[in-house]
């Protein structure tokens, strides 16, 4: 093989590894709202929904969150969630250097579509020492048709 074919080929496959790169960051800035962010600077919180008979309980991992600034707040048929973090933090702090990326994120955000017989006039948080925040909703009553 002379040395120009070893040339092209090696040129052919450097051009091919280039496009799948930027396929895949392609993909990746695409789906950043499923991975819990977003370019506003807003990172979207862990929480696990628990249904009990008489009520939810919502828990929200705050980690580097500044409680103070805690905001639960219903809108229409959504919870919304906002607290300020203590500290800006960088996307390359949490997900590691990408090119391009210099978003910083300042706040927590979550929006979260509360069940049909949530009952939010009666919800209570509690901020906990880890910075986990517990929300209980209290279930609507249904009355019973004999």
């Amino acid at each position: 093989m002379a040395f120009y074919d070893i040339f092209e080929t090696l040129k052919r496959e450097l051009e091919r590894i280039r496009r799948r790169i930027e396929e895949e960051l392609e993909r990746a800035m695409f789906t950043s709202e499923r991975l819990g962010w977003s370019p506003e600077g807003f990172l979207e919180p862990l929480y696990q929904l628990y249904e009990y008979p008489d009520r939810y309980v919502i828990l929200v991992d705050l980690a580097g969150a500044d409680t103070a600034t805690l905001d639960v707040k219903v809108v229409g048929d959504k919870l919304v969630l906002e607290s300020r973090l203590s500290r800006e933090v960088r996307y390359s702090d949490i997900y590691g250097t990408v090119a391009g990326r210099d978003v910083r994120f300042h706040a927590y955000r979550h929006i979260l579509p509360l069940p049909p017989d949530a009952e939010p006039r009666n919800m209570r948080v509690k901020v906990h020492r880890n910075k986990v925040v517990e929300i209980i909703i209290p279930k609507k009553h249904v009355v019973e048709e004999k």
